[in-house]
């Protein structure tokens, strides 16, 4: 790869979108077809612009990598094609401001082969023999130019040795002249680099970019004009990095063969000497140890007894006689001081103190350390000693190996996790990209996979960043699929076993499979006992509507019950054949009652005798739906019947199949593999489905249009049991033993 320095900027340049970028080939296979040096410059404060110069940038690349002919100016011709047409359908979108602001330069280098394409005001400058000519003549784009034709030239030439480009925004030239830019790079590009960001700067010229390439250097650095001076230490760093670090590399590599030749004379010369002489030494040592050894333990005992002599604490026995005789007499009630004895202070009474505290020190180490010496020079107390001080070591060893690793782990979850936020940040911009050619389903995908992405950042140290990206995704999705994010709100109900609820006049109530039903304030989550079904009866599985306060209960042993909410009362319904049909779910329509049986694979209408009875069932679907019913889960009735299986809908009529399907649904949000529940009524206009796939109430028309989707917050992860008040505007929804109230 070429030597290039970059001029650019950290943050965003004042009054218009400008960008330097290196475009390359993400597959390895196609190095061979070179880089692309780029400078976007779209002047204007459009919002749009950022957007517009990414597309431009993110086509050229696409287009380019992926052609497949051997002739690399006719892939380049092709990808601006490409380019083009990409521009022409943004302003047949409405998108037309850029039309006579944007200024480009695209340089493909391969080897020494270069191939140019430019449109507006943007320089680019070729530096050879300390002359510097201009590669290509500024080509205003008029407001009438048809966008088609943007880029309709190609430049190819040969560089040789020592040649250098020079790429700048058009800006540059309001302070700077050809002749001056040559003189700025005559030699060492980063350092003319330099200067010129220094000059830049000076001039509080920041609306600049320029690219500055050379075949031969092997220098790779970008120059921000909007970050801080270098500093006298920055620089040495600096350098220290371009120069020194690879001159060390180059030393370090050449010394590579001297160091294995001085390892082969050690090992085959100079070792073998060394362990003779070790053994040689080791038989001498033997013999002085046992000459020397018990002179030197002389000297040893003789030392500490004339140390601990001098350490003592003197003792002065008229004081050790008061004492006794005081003893003898009593505790004195005066407390004398002697006035002749001089207390240190200050400097003083530090030393004092300081030394007195080292004199501690010392015989508290001094006995330690002889029990210790004594302990191991039992015979006996060796062995154990010795395997106490390896296994010390092995567990020192296998503590430092389990913290490296753990770094080395932890280093590892961080990459990842920050090559995720990049994809989520690509994601995004592509998706608004996508907007920008009104192709809103795309869009709509790209920005939903940036959220699913991102989300699973939000326990990490790059949560905020995360969050940004989903909060900026979610703006675009929602206005795109008619979406609603419902707030984190807390439940008003935990721990629950139910698996469904009923709410009525500001309080819940709920089933738990020991029976006994509570009766929970929606207020406060205040719960109290309501009511107890009978023994063995099965715990209650799904539940229809009577009347306001009346309540038909279904239970896993196919009983069903009558439950009255002002008086707490249960009463058990009967039938002509003893036990109800073995059901999923239960409704109400006029006074019959209607079981939905998957078992069976049919719906059960029961028409009531009186008030606890019913008939014999009677089947309403025909055998042809037997399929359909298998795999139902739910029911709802409005006059005709919906049932619910996971991810679709069956409408029934008079006990046919009609032809009825869910449709409309954004395509991002299209994978309903995990429905729980439905609702309509007569006097509702829509149908909710329940649907845990993506924790959400979905809302359709009659005819299963797609009208809106309402998106739990993250604490309802999988919800099982729903309650709609359409006129309201409110959903309650059971999720893992806790139920929430929501508004829609």
């Amino acid at each position: 790869m070429p030597s290039h320095i970059k001029i650019t900027h950290q943050g965003k340049a004042p009054g218009r979108f400008l960008t330097s970028q290196l475009l390359k080939s993400a597959e390895g296979n196609k190095e061979e077809m070179g880089q692309i040096f780029t400078l976007v410059e779209i002047v204007g404060p459009d919002p749009q612009f950022p957007q517009i110069g990414l597309t431009i940038l993110n086509t050229l690349k696409r287009e380019y990598y992926r052609t497949t002919s051997t002739s690399d100016p006719q892939n380049l011709e092709s990808a601006l094609k490409k380019v083009n047409e990409v521009l022409a359908s943004i302003a047949q979108n409405g998108e037309t401001n850029w039309i006579g602001n944007l200024n480009v330069v695209f340089c493909l280098l391969i080897g020494r082969e270069a191939h140019i394409a430019t449109t507006g005001q943007v320089k680019i400058w070729l530096a050879r023999n300390n002359t510097l000519t201009p590669l290509a003549n500024p080509s205003p784009i008029a407001s009438h130019l048809h966008p088609l034709k943007t880029f309709s030239t190609i430049t190819s030439g040969q560089l040789t040795k020592g040649d250098k480009v020079i790429i700048a925004s058009s800006e540059i030239m309001t302070n700077f002249s050809p002749q001056n830019l040559k003189e700025f790079f005559a030699n060492n590009i980063r350092d003319g680099a330099s200067d010129l960001t220094q000059s830049l700067r000076k001039l509080r010229q920041l609306n600049v970019n320029v690219w500055a390439i050379d075949l031969e250097e092997g220098i790779y650095e970008t120059f921000y004009l909007d970050a801080p001076s270098e500093t006298p230490l920055t620089q040495a760093v600096s350098y220290t990095k371009k120069y020194f670090i690879p001159l060390a590399k180059k030393f370090s590599s050449g010394a590579q063969g001297y160091f294995r030749s001085g390892v082969k004379t050690a090992r085959t010369s100079i070792l073998p000497k060394s362990q003779e002489f070790l053994r040689h030494a080791s038989d001498k040592s033997k013999t002085f140890g046992a000459e020397v050894a018990p002179k030197f333990q002389k000297t040893a005992d003789y030392a500490k007894k004339f140390l601990s002599q001098r350490m003592k604490k003197p003792v002065n026995h008229e004081d050790e006689t008061a004492m006794k005789n005081a003893n003898i007499i009593g505790r004195s009630i005066y407390t004398i001081n002697d006035y002749r004895k001089m207390h240190p202070q200050g400097l003083k009474k530090f030393i004092y103190l300081s030394t007195t505290y080292v004199r501690k020190t010392i015989y508290f180490l001094d006995n330690q350390l002889g029990y210790l010496k004594n302990w191991f020079l039992k015979k006996r107390k060796q062995p154990i000693a010795t395997i106490a001080g390896i296994l010390f070591l092995i567990v020192i060893l296998i503590v430092s190996i389990s913290i490296q690793k753990n770094r080395q782990s932890a280093r590892r979850v961080e990459a990842e996790q920050r090559n995720q936020l990049t994809e989520a940040t690509k994601k995004l911009e592509d998706g608004k990209s996508a907007l920008i050619f009104n192709d809103k389903e795309n869009a709509t995908i790209l920005m939903d996979d940036a959220i699913k992405t991102a989300t699973s950042l939000l326990e990490t140290n790059i949560k905020t960043d995360a969050q940004a990206i989903i909060d900026s995704a979610s703006i675009e999705v929602d206005k795109l699929t008619q979406s609603t994010r419902i707030k984190e709100i807390k439940p008003f109900a935990t721990n629950s076993t139910s698996k469904v609820f009923f709410t009525y006049k500001g309080n819940c109530y709920t089933f738990s499979p020991n029976g006994a039903i509570e009766k929970i304030s929606i207020l406060d989550g205040v719960a109290q006992n309501a009511s107890q079904m009978p023994n063995d009866v099965g715990a209650v599985i799904s539940l229809a509507k009577k009347s306001d306060d009346q309540l038909y209960l279904l239970t896993d042993k196919s009983k069903v019950f009558l439950f009255q909410i002002q008086t707490n009362a249960l009463s058990e319904m009967k039938n002509a054949d003893g036990d109800f049909k073995p059901s999923v779910d239960i409704s109400v329509f006029g006074n019959n009652l209607y079981l939905l049986s998957a078992q069976n694979k049919q719906i059960w209408k029961y028409q009531p005798t009186d008030a606890t009875n019913f008939g014999s069932p009677s089947p309403f679907a025909q055998s042809s739906l037997a399929s359909a019913l298998a795999d139902s889960k739910a029911m709802a009735i409005d006059g005709a019947i919906y049932v619910l299986t996971k991810d679709k809908v069956a409408k029934i009529i008079k006990g046919t199949k009609t032809d009825f399907s869910l449709k409309g649904l954004p395509k991002a949000f299209a994978d309903l593999q995990s429905a729980k529940n439905i609702y309509t009524s007569e006097n509702t206009p829509s149908i909710f489905l329940l649907d845990a796939t993506r924790p959400r109430v979905i809302e359709f028309d009659k005819e299963g249009k797609y009208l809106h989707q309402y998106l739990f917050p993250s604490a309802i992860k999988n919800p099982s049991w729903f309650q709609i008040d359409y006129i309201g505007r409110k959903v309650w929804a059971l999720s893992d033993g806790s139920v929430w109230e929501l508004d829609l």
